[in-house]
């Protein structure tokens, strides 16, 4: 006697077998452009000036995130829950980002701009109080011009010449020019003259002149406080 035991034939259905419960539910778009959103929002929420864009960035990913949220709950038509979750957290840290580093950068920038106001302040303020003095020598008859940007004076002087303003009565980048006018000399080759400009004690520019037609110009260097 023996036993035949019945086997299932091969290639036919299981109709017992349950299919799984997600198997058959698509991966939801709107979960994964909310995650690409999110990733790039927080790539660009470091960088001043662009992250004003991965503002909206996030933005967007926030919106997308809540439909993707909204078509894979429990009941949903989709699957993708926890890229919707990431991609809504993503974009919530990178609009944090962007607040707080706008308003770091927003701080540095106001305190660089005070910084340089103030020292242009001091450094006007500085200029007008300065005490020029203008000096001049020359062994013959010479003529003097002295002044700054738009405004010039003319004297005339025979040995030496000085004049001592504050920044302010001197003008903008003060200038002095010595040129003799002794043209009855008999000796031209033999005439000298000189100028020199002091600012608060500190003689800045010196320079000397000589022979027939001679000249001395003098002016102040912009860097002439630069040691000080």
């Amino acid at each position: 006697m023996s036993d035949n035991i019945p086997l299932p034939s091969q290639g036919q259905p299981d109709f017992g077998r349950t299919p799984a419960p997600h198997a058959h539910r698509n991966l939801s778009a709107s979960s994964v452009v909310g995650l690409v959103f999110g990733i790039l929002a927080v790539l660009l929420s470091w960088v001043p000036i662009v992250n004003n864009f991965a503002a909206v960035l996030g933005a967007i990913g926030i919106v997308f995130a809540i439909v993707g949220a909204a078509a894979t709950r429990s009941k949903g038509r989709k699957r993708g829950r926890g890229l919707a979750i990431a991609a809504a957290i993503l974009s919530i840290i990178a609009i944090v980002i962007v607040l707080v580093t706008q308003n770091s950068y927003g701080k540095a920038i106001d305190s660089v701009s005070n910084e340089v106001q103030q020292s242009q302040t001091e450094q006007k303020k500085a200029d007008e109080e300065r005490s020029i003095t203008m000096k001049a020598t020359s062994n013959g008859p010479s003529s003097v011009m002295y002044g700054g940007i738009g405004e010039s004076h003319t004297e005339d002087f025979n040995g030496t010449w000085e004049k001592t303003m504050t920044g302010k009565e001197a003008g903008e980048y003060p200038t002095l020019s010595v040129t003799s006018s002794d043209y009855e000399n008999p000796d031209p080759s033999g005439i000298q003259l000189s100028c020199e400009i002091i600012v608060n004690g500190k003689s800045v520019s010196r320079h000397d002149g000589s022979g027939s037609g001679a000249n001395a110009y003098c002016d102040i260097p912009v860097d002439w406080n630069a040691g000080q």
